[in-house]
């Protein structure tokens, strides 16, 4: 900014790729790759506070269309991962390709627990704290929710989980944040689609993980399956539906127990392994330039924004598998009394998978056609 102001080329910020006045491009040497990350939001909130006020207009920094009615902020743990799933742009691979990070960077428990304080004084929506709190030990996750629990806020807290966790750390969760919610990504059913994929646990880790978070008091546990994946074809994709089904009637069908599954879109990440190594995983990459992708969102179908296929599975087979996913799904949610589905029109006369698939996502207790 300070280049910009003084008509100054900017040689020397670290880490920029820019435009001269021709037109050409330039990159300037990645050199700034802080390991302290105390400055990070420090003030964040504050400042949009104060924009809203100065130019009265609210609206213009929601961050989604209805983000007022359901006005969930979120709060940063750390830069990096420690962990390669094959389908994500923030794996451990990605970071140090990309941004020269060979490990991640945490930030203090003091300035995670003064975030969530900042952000309780102007709303009583949910907060999600972004990164699993153990992928940095269970000594740093638990000196968070002491703090957590000796500062309590008023809002519901949604934790993230890379993987399954003892029970008693659930348990020191549900001390510190009563009625939280937790996230998990399995990804598929299958455990070789699953180890594949960069999730190396069982379904019985998973489902040791459910109970003890329901038994804790958990408000909602969301399972989020995928299609797409490496090893995973059609069969598969709906043979985790089925598992779905399973869980439900193993879980007496509690409704605080979200699940979910949709293709990976509407990209394959790039900087992920899928994308940067897609032979070796098992991926035909279909877009390379920018202007490849903007052509794909605009696309007539969502299935033409899709830039992969694999190897055991085209894009229409992506598609189409997915439409079939969703539609069992909330099906399945219906029978074991989730929602409740009441249809009066045939199928054909509208294009219902596109309905079934908001269905799915806001988890309707009475969802009438």
């Amino acid at each position: 900014m300070d280049c910009l102001n003084q008509g100054k080329q900017p040689v020397a910020v670290p880490n920029l790729t820019w435009k001269d006045g021709a037109g050409a491009v330039k990159m300037n040497p990645f050199t700034n790759i802080p390991n302290d990350i105390e400055n990070v939001m420090v003030n964040h909130f504050g400042g949009v506070i104060k924009s809203v006020i100065r130019y009265r207009d609210l609206i213009s920094y929601t961050p989604v269309s209805d983000w007022l009615r359901y006005p969930i902020t979120a709060v940063i743990t750390c830069r990096g991962c420690n962990h390669n799933c094959v389908i994500c742009g923030g794996s451990n691979a990605a970071f140090k390709n990309y941004h020269h990070r060979d490990k991640p960077v945490f930030r203090s428990p003091e300035a995670i627990v003064k975030n969530l304080q900042q952000i309780a004084r102007f709303s009583r929506g949910p907060i999600f704290i972004l990164g699993d709190l153990y992928q940095n030990g269970e000594e740093y996750a638990a000196e968070i929710l002491r703090l957590i629990k000796e500062n309590p806020v008023k809002n519901q807290l949604i934790f993230e989980l890379f993987a399954p966790v003892p029970r008693k750390s659930i348990q020191r969760i549900a001390e510190a944040a009563p009625g939280f919610c937790l996230e998990i990504s399995p990804e598929s059913h299958d455990y070789k689609v699953r180890k594949r994929a960069g999730r190396n646990y069982t379904n019985e880790a998973l489902e040791q993980t459910i109970a003890d978070a329901l038994d804790a008091g958990c408000s909602r546990m969301d399972v989020f399956y995928m299609t797409g994946l490496p090893e995973q074809d059609v069969k598969s994709v709906l043979n985790t539906v089925d598992y779905c089904g399973y869980l439900m009637e193993k879980f007496k069908a509690d409704k605080r127990l979200a699940m979910f599954i949709a293709p990976i879109s509407p990209f394959l990440d790039p900087g992920c392994l899928g994308y940067e190594q897609p032979e070796k995983y098992g991926y035909k990459v279909l877009f390379k330039e920018v202007e490849q992708f903007r052509q794909g969102l605009v696309a007539p179908s969502w299935k033409y924004s899709l830039d992969y296929e694999t190897a055991w599975m085209t894009r229409d087979e992506i598609a189409e598998s997915g439409y079939e996913a969703i539609l069992r799904l909330v099906k399945l949610k219906a029978k074991y009394g989730v929602i409740f589905l009441t249809v009066h029109f045939s199928a054909e006369t509208i294009d219902i998978s596109k309905i079934l698939i908001y269905a799915q996502h806001q988890n309707f207790h009475h969802f009438l056609i």
